[in-house]
C-alpha cells in the first residue's frame, strides 16, 4: 500500500487526546508542552515500544463509563474461553489510506474490529490497537472486492458503500486470550490480546494487542 508509513509508536498514539498524551506524560515523567503532535513525539522517543504499552494498559479505567450499557453483540476477546472459524482482512476504499477491517467468524455472526493500520497489523512485530466495530451476519465477511473489479470468490451479495478489498483470508483461533490467524498470503501471525479501555463513543472495547514470537 503506497504512502503508508510503519511507524509503531505513532500509531500507538495516534488515537489518543491531548489531555490523555498529557497523563501519560506526568505518569512516565517525561515534560513537554504545545499541541498533540509535540506530546506524540515527546512519547515516542523518549520511550520504547515495551513501555508505551504499558503506559496505555495502566492508563485508563477498566470500568464501562456510566450509563452505557452492554451491546447484545459484544464478545470480550480477552476473556473468549475459545472461538474459531475463517477470518478475512479488509481494507477500504472510502477512508484514510491504511484503515480496514478485521473480520473473524463466530457461529452465525462476523465480529469485525477496526484496523487504523492494516500493513503494520500483518507485519506482526510491534503492538497495535484495534477497535471493537460490531458484528455483521456470517454470510457478509467476504463481502468485497478481490481485485479491482472482481468480487472475491465467497462474496454473498454486493459490497458496502465503503467498497471494502479483502487482501487477505484464512482462519483463526483464539484461546485464553492468544489470537493466531493463518492467512492465505501472509501466512502464521498470532497476537497476546489486552483490554485497553472503553470507546468513548460507542462504550465498545478496544484492545492492545502485542506479537507473540
Amino acid at each position: 500500500m503506497r504512502g503508508i508509513q510503519l511507524e509503531p509508536a505513532r500509531d500507538l498514539l495516534a488515537g489518543l487526546t491531548l489531555e490523555e498524551l498529557a497523563r501519560l506524560c506526568r505518569a512516565r515523567g517525561i515534560a513537554c508542552s504545545g499541541g498533540k503532535p509535540a506530546f506524540v513525539g515527546a512519547v515516542a522517543t523518549r520511550l520504547d515500544l515495551d513501555d508505551i504499552a504499558d503506559a496505555l494498559l495502566e492508563l485508563f479505567p477498566a470500568r464501562r463509563p456510566a450509563g452505557r450499557r452492554k451491546a447484545g453483540d459484544e464478545v470480550r476477546l480477552d476473556r473468549a474461553p475459545r472461538l474459531a472459524g475463517d477470518a478475512a482482512v479488509q481494507v477500504l476504499s472510502r477512508a484514510r489510506a491504511g484503515q480496514g477491517r478485521l473480520m473473524l467468524e463466530s457461529g452465525a455472526r462476523c465480529l469485525r474490529f477496526r484496523l487504523g493500520n492494516v500493513p503494520l497489523f500483518l507485519e506482526n512485530r510491534a503492538p497495535v490497537i484495534v477497535a471493537d466495530a460490531g458484528s455483521a451476519a456470517a454470510d457478509r465477511m467476504f463481502d468485497g472486492f478481490s481485485t479491482r473489479r472482481r468480487l472475491h470468490p465467497a462474496a454473498g451479495r454486493a459490497p458496502s458503500k465503503d467498497r471494502p478489498f479483502i487482501i487477505d483470508d484464512g482462519s483463526y483461533g483464539l484461546r485464553n486470550g492468544r489470537l493466531r490467524l493463518d492467512l492465505r498470503r501472509t501466512g502464521l501471525i498470532s497476537w497476546r490480546v489486552d483490554f485497553l479501555r472503553w470507546s468513548a463513543r460507542a462504550a465498545r472495547p478496544e484492545y492492545l494487542l502485542r506479537p507473540i514470537a
